[in-house]
């Protein structure tokens, strides 16, 4: 019989979701990785889960080259009508502004996903704030309204419904009332023709009870299966046991790991590259709509053709997303595109990328709101969301960093400032001494002259000298004082005449 057609819709419970998510991740990069080297693909798988958190796979050395061998492929009829080398030199100003245009919208949508914060200034932060919050607002009104609108269109549907059903109930009773038999009319004087009271008429002549008896014959029931023969339940039951016991050999012996390495024969390698391609974009959609996820498949085969999936064919989106995860990695690389003979395929991916980039910013702010659905609503407030927490945390952490380097500050300044303290008061103290030793030091230096007079004079009487020896004093230094005739300091006359 088989069980049917399965049909794919989203695991409403989150852990269900979230175990089958994890098996079929698993699943789908092995799937990834034994087609590469089995038929010699290159494949590129970018996996985000519910979460957002992100999955790769890449069977080049550089996912990024990959994803530059897509954007070529995609472009190429673009690149058939190229301009000529005189426009490409005239261009390649533009081309430079364009690039510069797009990394200015690159980190202005990256900060406005939470995303490379560090640069930003407290004031460049919440007014980032303040514009996730508006937009947040304008999503969840756009939101509930499509809610609104979406139960009014179920109602009006169910309302119309019923008035269907109830047209085709009444249609319905009348065919049966056309279409039944008419009743036998009831006489209750009517007898079976073999006597006894009335009853309903019967036009079937009675039959004896004895009848089937008398030719031994018995009633079938005929919903009843037939009988088996006899020993086949036990051939059943023995061939059941058989069955069991094979594949309980075959589960212990296994068929052993198998070594994985390119097909040589090409027709076999065709037929394997056609059967698990297939599956392997099976897998993807599968995954995508069972645990609501976000996959970008491409494959390439050995004869360079392409074969992609993408979550609601939104390849571009998922790998906008991809590249702000990689961005770090792709700045390293930029340098290999900036050649003179990739500029040019560079200026047209550019200019499509520039017009991604704006729309998607438009959501970002809070515009263009009418052309998503729900899911997509449902998806931006939730990066949203994530985003504002993202900034507040980065705000709370600057502010933190502010008040500690503050506060660092202030108690060096406080540490400073009682040093200069201490230093001021001791040189008040140490002037204060010194204008007290100024004013003592006239009285301190006179007493110690005289008292070093007292000790270094001769205890001879001035009077003693002969009279003789004063006239002539008196003689040589006529007109002079009195002091200064007879060679003593004024202090030391004073102290003799004293």
């Amino acid at each position: 019989m088989g069980r049917g057609k399965v049909v794919l819709q989203r695991i409403e419970n989150k852990i269900s979701r979230q175990v089958t998510f994890a098996k079929r991740r698993n699943g789908l990069l092995k799937k990834a990785y034994e087609l590469s080297i089995l038929c010699d693909a290159e494949v590129a798988l970018v996996l985000f889960s519910h979460a957002g958190r992100l999955y790769q796979f890449s069977s080049s050395s550089n996912m990024l080259k990959t994803l530059e061998r897509y954007q070529r492929y995609i472009y190429a009829s673009q690149d058939a009508a190229a301009p000529t080398s005189d426009e490409m030199q005239n261009n390649y100003q533009e081309y430079v502004n364009l690039k510069a245009h797009v990394e200015i919208l690159q980190q202005s949508q990256r900060n406005l996903l939470g995303e490379d914060l560090a640069p930003l200034a407290t004031n460049e932060l919440e007014q980032l704030e303040s514009q996730v919050v508006r937009t947040l607002k304008q999503i969840r009104s756009r939101k509930t309204q499509v809610l609104l609108d979406e139960l009014c269109d179920l109602k009006r549907k169910e309302q119309m419904l019923q008035d269907a059903n109830r047209v085709l109930k009444r249609k319905l009773d009348e065919i049966d009332v056309e279409a039944a038999p008419p009743q036998p009319p009831w006489n209750g004087n009517c007898s079976n023709g073999h006597g006894g009271g009335g009853g309903v008429f019967s036009s079937e002549p009675p039959q004896p009870e004895h009848f089937f008896q008398a030719l031994g014959l018995h009633a079938v029931d005929v919903n009843q299966p037939p009988a088996p023969p006899p020993g086949g339940r036990e051939r059943e039951r023995e061939g059941g046991r058989r069955r069991r016991r094979r594949r309980k050999n075959r589960r212990k012996m296994g068929r052993g790991k198998v070594q994985l390495k390119r097909i040589e024969n090409k027709i076999n390698r065709q037929v394997t590259f056609s059967k698990r391609r297939s599956g392997l974009l099976k897998k993807a959609n599968e995954i995508s709509v069972l645990c609501d996820a976000e996959v970008a498949l491409i494959i390439f085969s050995t004869k360079g053709k392409l074969y992609e999936y993408a979550t609601d064919s939104c390849m571009d989106k998922i790998l906008e997303r991809y590249e702000r995860y990689s961005y770090a990695e792709k700045v390293l690389i930029s340098a290999e595109s900036d050649t003179q003979g990739n500029w040019c395929h560079e200026y047209r991916k550019l200019k499509a990328k520039v017009e991604t980039i704006q729309k998607c910013q438009k959501h970002l702010m809070g515009e263009d709101l009418e052309s998503l659905n729900l899911k997509e609503l449902q998806q931006l407030e939730q990066q949203l969301e994530n985003s504002l927490k993202h900034i507040r945390s980065r705000k709370s952490q600057l502010m933190l960093e502010s008040i500690n380097e503050l506060q660092r500050k202030e108690k060096s300044l406080q540490e400073e400032n009682k040093v200069l303290q201490k230093e001021l008061v001791e040189k008040q103290k140490v002037q204060k001494q010194q204008v007290q030793w100024d004013q003592t030091q006239p009285q301190t230096s006179s007493s110690s002259s005289s008292f070093m007079m007292r000790e270094a004079l001769p205890t001879t009487n001035i009077s003693n000298y002969p009279a003789a020896a004063g006239e002539r004093i008196e003689d040589v230094a006529a007109g002079q004082p009195q002091h200064v005739r007879i060679g003593l300091p004024p202090w030391m006359l004073s102290h003799i005449n004293g």
